[in-house]
């Protein structure tokens, strides 16, 4: 009887964990936001350390942007592009602003089709400098996530009691 209570119970901790578990995979940072690096951006070329991201799902793409940009600075203007460890092109653009308003650059977006080692370039126009992050990410995954963990965490518990439940019950007619 202790075997198939020992079982029962590690089966319902597993159904009531699987969600969760799972939910916290889909969301680890490696995956959500694989490269962030402070950089200072003045007028020539940078490219960036290498990094690795993940192929994420159907319909997510990484997102390019440098963000906690200085506010009053010269509008930005630069040439962008993604490329991987053989030099293929994933994306490329132009980030043109004509007032420099808030804080965050969107510059683009890519979707690697292969887990590879990739690098941002940028050719940068502007005169001066001025010292920021540039980060890539996958901008809504986080947030889907926060919005899941209450309904994973509350998975488990239903799962849990239901289960502690029945296994009370089956002590309990089983003595009898």
């Amino acid at each position: 009887m202790r075997k198939i209570v020992v079982s029962t119970l590690a089966l319902v901790v597993l159904v009531g964990l699987t969600p969760l578990l799972w939910l916290l995979w889909w969301s680890r940072p490696q995956t959500v936001e694989p490269f962030s690096v402070p950089v200072t951006v003045k007028s020539g070329s940078y490219i960036s350390p290498p990094f690795v991201t993940a192929v994420p799902a159907k319909d997510e793409q990484y997102q390019v942007e440098l963000y906690f940009l200085p506010v009053p600075r010269t509008p930005l203007n630069l040439e962008w592009k993604v490329v991987n460890n053989g030099g293929a092109v994933l994306a490329h653009g132009e980030y043109r602003e004509r007032h420099a308003l808030g804080n965050d650059a969107i510059l683009g977006f890519f979707r690697p089709t292969v887990r590879s080692t990739q690098r941002v370039m940028l050719n940068v126009e502007n005169e001066g400098s001025l010292d920021t992050t540039l980060h890539v990410g996958i901008p809504e995954r986080s947030l889907d996530a926060a919005f899941g963990f209450p309904f994973a965490i509350g998975w488990a518990l239903v799962v849990l009691v239901v289960g502690i439940g029945v296994i009370g019950l089956a002590f309990r007619y089983h003595k009898r």
